[in-house]
């Protein structure tokens, strides 16, 4: 299938998912001034090279594609296997207005640099990204989504994330990520009102790392690495925001140094979710217990 000729120039949105396109040409939308909601989701924009990962997008997509395209105001191109190699990194730069860009599922291993700064929701959920450099994101100001879930990150600088003074909502669930927390990790988040970082291997989060969640109301650990964590991590001057905390299925060694995380549970202004499912992992005299069976005075050393 090829894009059809004759679109109207008002045209407002253009949804071409689920076809079997095979090429997107720079003239093909010539002239779609008005047009603000483009998605090309789950086509065939790869042909037979994909197999060996020699898919050349550039040839499809030129690198002022979207450039006649003015009024952009969403872009998806998910479920298609595009690569690095095949979307120009500054593909989307003179796209002022691009509050909303899907890249999910496209094999991307690198994220792009050269975004728009009028950036809102960003969505690279399902690639290959394995590293988050310093600063990666420090152009986009206005930035308040940006989900990163079943991405094989084994590193996130210190600083990955400053810049993003107005992000509400971080998601980096499921990603194998096994590094230490570090007081820097989430520098610059200030904005931030849920942290999603549930189903990773992280084995320790250190004393200020929520140094700059003024805002924070979410934080999920969930099935984690986590046996201990210092009280000073969950400091209430740093999260006064706080409503809910999720840290069940992680090994933790319940004796007296995770007595005040228990206490928490019974007493904090937030709420310490799914008790039923925090189990302890040791020492012998509470292993296997929950934590809804175990008072603060079980936490003994």
């Amino acid at each position: 299938m090829v894009i059809p000729k004759g679109i109207p120039p008002e045209v407002v949105s253009l949804d071409l998912s689920m076809n079997e396109l095979q090429g997107i040409q720079s003239w093909d939308l010539q002239g779609l001034d008005n047009l603000a909601f483009l998605n090309l989701s789950q086509n065939s924009l790869w042909g037979d090279a994909i197999k060996q990962g020699a898919l050349d997008l550039p040839n499809l997509i030129s690198v002022d594609f979207f450039d006649k395209l003015p009024n952009l105001d969403k872009v998806a191109i998910s479920y298609t296997p595009i690569t690095n190699s095949g979307i120009p990194d500054d593909i989307f730069v003179n796209n002022t207005k691009l509050t909303s860009l899907s890249l999910r599922s496209t094999d991307l291993a690198i994220p792009l640099l050269s975004l728009p700064s009028s950036l809102q929701m960003l969505d690279y959920v399902g690639n290959n990204i394995q590293k988050l450099q310093a600063y990666a994101f420090q152009n986009l100001q206005n930035l308040q989504v940006l989900q990163l879930t079943e991405n094989p990150i084994t590193t996130i600088e210190d600083n990955a994330f400053e810049g993003l003074n107005k992000l509400m909502i971080l998601d980096i669930m499921e990603c194998n990520f096994s590094s230490v927390i570090t007081r820097d990790t989430f520098s610059g988040l200030r904005g931030l009102q849920s942290l999603y970082f549930s189903n990773n291997l992280i084995p320790n989060i250190a004393v200020g790392a929520l140094h700059d969640f003024q805002n924070l109301e979410s934080l999920w650990l969930s099935g984690n690495k986590l046996r201990t964590m210092d009280e000073d991590v969950l400091d209430p001057k740093n999260i006064p925001q706080m409503i809910r905390l999720a840290i069940d299925s992680n090994p933790w060694f319940c004796d007296c140094h995770l007595k005040w995380l228990r206490e928490k549970a019974d007493n904090a202004s937030y709420t310490v979710m799914y008790l039923k499912d925090i189990r302890c992992d040791g020492p012998p005299n509470v292993a296997g217990k929950t934590w809804d069976d175990l008072k603060p005075e079980d936490f003994v050393c």
